[in-house]
C-alpha cells in the first residue's frame, strides 16, 4: 500500500496495536533529488509511523522552501498542435508530481512529448537560465526562465519556428556556458507542412456555413493576388451562391497544397480574426 504524503494528511490505523507482526508490514518510502530511499520503521501505533534513524535529507524542505540549493533537474519537450513548430520546454526539479501534472496538462491539449536527456550535473534553484536554438528564424519566450518549485503551474519556454526544414539544437545556459544541449531532429516534430492542408480539411464543412459571402469575395481577392488562384478560377467560384462559393474556394486551395492553405488561413484572420477564433483557426501566421 502506497499513500502520496502530498495528499494525505492524517491516516488513522485503528487496528495497529493488534497484530504483532505490523511492522514488517510498513515502510517509508523518500524520493529526493538523487534517488529513492526506502526506510524500515521502528515502531507503528494508531496514528503515527516512527522511524528509529531517519536519513532523511533536509533538500526537499529547503528546495521547496526557495533556498537556492543544487538539485537535478529534468527538461521536458512537448510539441503543440499548431500550424507552426511551436515547442513548450521546461525545466523543473526532480519531481514526480510536477512531472506528471505537465504531462496531464499538455497531452490533454493534444500535445506530443519529445524525449530528451535531462541535464547532467545538479542545478542550483532560483538561478535564472537562458535557451538558444542554433537557427536564425527561432522565437523564444520569454528571455529567462527562473529555476523554481511551482507545484501548482510551472512557467516553460515556448519555442516557436514557422517552417523548420532539418535538424537544429536547443541549449540550456546559465551565466555564460551551456549546462544542457539537445538535437532536435525532423523525426522528432514529424512533417510541419501537411498540417495546414489537414487543418483546413478539417474545418471545412464549419467553414462552408460560416464564413460570409463578403469574406469569400474578399479572399478570392486576396488569393488572386498573391497568385494562388487565377482569374479563371476566380470567376468560375464566383458564379456559384454562397455555400457552394466556399466549397469551391477551399477545395481548390487545399488541392494547391501547404503554402497556398498557410495563405488562405494568412489572409483569413486578417479578414475574420472572430470566426478563426471561435474555430480554433492556427493564428500568428505571417503574411
Amino acid at each position: 500500500m502506497m499513500f502520496n504524503c502530498m495528499f494525505v494528511k492524517t491516516l488513522m490505523l485503528f487496528y495497529a496495536d493488534d497484530i504483532p507482526s505490523i511492522l514488517d508490514k510498513f515502510a517509508v518510502l523518500h524520493i529526493d533529488a538523487y534517488g529513492d530511499v526506502v526506510e524500515q520503521v521502528s515502531e507503528v501505533t494508531p496514528s503515527h509511523v516512527k522511524l528509529y534513524q531517519p536519513v532523511f535529507s533536509p533538500r526537499g524542505v529547503l528546495m521547496k522552501a526557495g533556498f537556492p540549493v543544487k538539485i537535478n533537474c529534468k527538461v521536458l519537450i512537448y510539441k503543440t498542435n499548431k500550424a507552426f513548430l511551436t515547442l513548450h520546454v521546461y525545466l523543473i526539479p526532480c519531481d514526480p508530481a510536477i512531472q506528471q501534472m505537465i504531462k496531464n496538462k499538455e497531452l490533454s491539449s493534444g500535445h506530443k512529448m519529445i524525449p530528451k536527456p535531462y541535464p547532467v550535473k545538479a542545478l542550483k534553484m532560483r538561478d535564472r537560465f537562458i535557451l538558444t536554438a542554433d537557427t536564425e528564424s527561432a522565437e523564444i519566450y520569454p528571455e529567462k526562465l527562473k529555476l523554481a518549485y511551482e507545484s501548482s503551474d510551472p512557467n516553460f519556454f515556448e519555442v516557436f519556428i514557422e517552417n523548420p526544414d532539418s535538424n537544429f539544437q536547443l541549449t540550456l545556459r546559465h551565466g555564460s556556458g551551456p549546462v544542457w544541449t539537445s538535437a532536435i531532429r525532423k523525426d522528432d516534430y514529424g512533417d510541419i507542412q501537411v498540417v495546414y492542408d489537414k487543418e483546413l480539411a478539417s474545418v471545412r464543412s464549419k467553414l462552408v456555413v460560416k464564413m460570409s459571402r463578403e469574406v469569400i469575395n474578399q479572399l478570392l481577392d486576396d488569393l488572386l493576388e498573391d497568385g494562388v488562384l487565377n482569374d479563371e478560377e476566380k470567376d468560375s467560384i464566383l458564379h456559384n451562391n454562397r455555400a457552394d462559393r466556399a466549397r469551391c474556394l477551399i477545395d481548390k486551395v487545399k488541392m494547391k497544397g501547404y503554402t497556398a492553405s498557410r495563405k488562405m488561413f494568412t489572409h483569413l484572420q486578417s479578414r475574420d480574426p472572430t470566426l478563426c477564433a471561435e474555430l480554433g483557426l492556427p493564428y500568428g501566421l505571417p503574411v
